[in-house]
């Protein structure tokens, strides 16, 4: 790695670090009794149209037996209900409770809050600018993502 790729590196590591310390503040304060998982499989459950275990374990990258786990302490919580489909007695879907909804709509505003705070920022930017920040984010992604699909293999 040349001296360049390596102070951007460690520029980015120090920015998403610092986004992670902010936004952890947040969720603490206004989330106190959930933990960021719970939050987070909220809302994803919210997004998509009555997941079940295995949808669930593909989008979050966790093990169908820790989704179980999690969606077991949602339903506890009222969160989420699980149910069956008449079509499929196997697999149990979710959908959110009403406490749920509310849980997620908090989510939702916290989210435009962050976007809010950052916006004077990126305000700065050209669209040509920020085009090539989007450009390079992607390949570094798509990078990283291959690495982790050889690790896998």
């Amino acid at each position: 790695m040349t001296n360049r790729e390596e102070l951007f590196m460690t520029a980015y590591m120090d920015v998403v670090e610092k986004f992670i310390q902010l936004n952890r503040r947040a969720v603490t304060t206004q989330f106190q009794d959930y933990k960021h998982a719970e939050v987070e499989t909220v809302a994803l459950v919210g997004q998509l149209d009555q997941p079940n275990v295995t949808e669930l374990a593909e989008a979050t990258g966790m093990t169908r037996g820790g989704v179980t786990k999690l969606m077991n302490k949602l339903v506890e919580k009222d969160l989420v209900v699980a149910f069956q489909k008449p079509a499929n007695k196997k697999e149990r879907y979710f959908r959110l409770t009403e406490s749920g909804e509310e849980l997620n709509r908090r989510h939702e505003a916290l989210h435009n809050d962050i976007y809010a705070r950052d916006e004077a920022i990126f305000a700065t930017l050209s669209d040509t600018e920020l085009n090539q920040m989007l450009v390079f984010a992607q390949t570094l992604t798509d990078h990283f993502d291959d690495r982790l699909q050889q690790d896998k293999d």
